[in-house]
């Protein structure tokens, strides 16, 4: 057997508290980390801020749609400041049928894109709303403006199940 150095020893628990304390601060910074939007709601199509506070400065953070099925698209990448914040400016895609739209901020320091780790993101909902219908000025609906809200209808839906369809696409590509 091969006795150990007090250099040797010193060295190794010199390792293991370093490694100790990264993880430690890698939990701390995200543990407190959290997403907000603005607005938070507003038909498809709508431009919204999602801000970030509490994460770690310089890290790679994902901005991703969650899928029903738990499958995710990105929006955005975006790398906190200093103070571990962000601002970014994503478009929301229109739902269809889906009345909220889940949102992660998913940190590349979480490491693999284990249950566990997408888990722990901090998550937000948009709520979507409906488009106003056009109406004409006199307060009846004319034939025209009947089909063109059936017209926006059907197309409304079928953008919203192509856009299902990706997701689930998405899913099957990782």
């Amino acid at each position: 057997m091969r006795k150990q150095t007090n250099t040797q020893i010193w060295l190794a628990a010199v390792l293991v508290l370093t490694g100790c304390g990264l993880g430690v601060g890698v939990t701390r910074a995200q543990a407190g980390a959290s997403i907000t939007l603005s607005p938070g709601s507003g038909p498809g199509g709508t431009s919204t801020v999602i801000s970030g506070t509490g994460f770690m400065p310089g890290d790679t953070v994902f901005i991703e749609i969650v899928g029903p099925s738990g499958e995710t698209g990105r929006l955005a990448t975006v790398s906190p400041d200093a103070g571990g914040r962000f601002a970014v400016t994503v478009t929301m895609p229109a739902g269809g049928p889906i009345e909220q739209i889940p949102l992660m901020a998913y940190p590349l320091s979480l490491g693999m894109r284990s249950p566990e780790a997408i888990a722990q993101a901090p998550r937000a909902v948009f709520t979507l709303t409906p488009a106003a219908p056009v109406m004409p000025a006199t307060g009846t609906a004319s034939a025209g403006a009947t089909q063109a809200v059936s017209a926006m209808t059907m197309l409304t839906l079928l953008l919203g199940s192509a856009f299902l369809l990706a997701m689930g696409g998405l899913r099957l590509l990782r």
